[in-house]
């Protein structure tokens, strides 16, 4: 495959050493893998929608469905209250459940969004993400941190997996 050169945002406190951009490049990898991610979960939310509120859509469905659904003015947090009407209505899930996957999903938006929006610093010790989110944010993106992240886009997987399989809906 061609490699690719594109240009980056890279801000460190002091000029940065070799070992800091390898952490750099390590970072907008996963950067990349949080924005694939993102995108498989809407699709597991866009196969549930259209599964329950598109049910009674046969004739030219992928057409409805790819206009609406899949389209650029159908963002990721639009398929979050669309999911939450057809868990609400079909009764999917509830309670605690709903309400827990409403917080993940909100999650995997806020990290997509930070990763997607926001500045790569390094700051002598660590690299941190700047970004904003209602306030200016800086995150400290540590082991802890990315085992936080990887909680919340799998169990938000996790979930909509099963409640996929249960609809049968592909």
């Amino acid at each position: 495959m061609k490699s690719i050169t594109l240009p980056v945002f890279y801000q460190a406190t002091l000029p940065p050493m070799e070992s800091d951009f390898d952490e750099a490049t390590e970072i907008r990898k996963r950067a990349g893998r949080i924005t694939s991610a993102s995108a498989a979960i809407e699709e597991l939310m866009v196969a549930i929608i259209a599964a329950t509120l598109f049910e009674e859509v046969v004739r030219r469905r992928e057409l409805v469905v790819g206009s609406m659904l899949r389209s650029d003015w159908c963002s990721f947090a639009a398929k979050r209250k669309l999911l939450s009407i057809a868990i609400k209505e079909f009764k999917l899930i509830s309670g605690p459940s709903k309400e827990e996957l409403e917080k993940l999903l909100r999650g995997v938006s806020r990290y997509r969004n930070a990763f997607a929006h926001g500045r790569l610093v390094h700051n002598i010790d660590c690299h941190e993400l700047h970004y904003f989110e209602g306030s200016p944010c800086v995150r400290r993106l540590d082991d802890t941190y990315f085992e936080e992240l990887e909680h919340v886009f799998l169990s938000a997987w996790s979930e909509l997996q099963s409640m996929q399989e249960a609809l049968g809906a592909s």
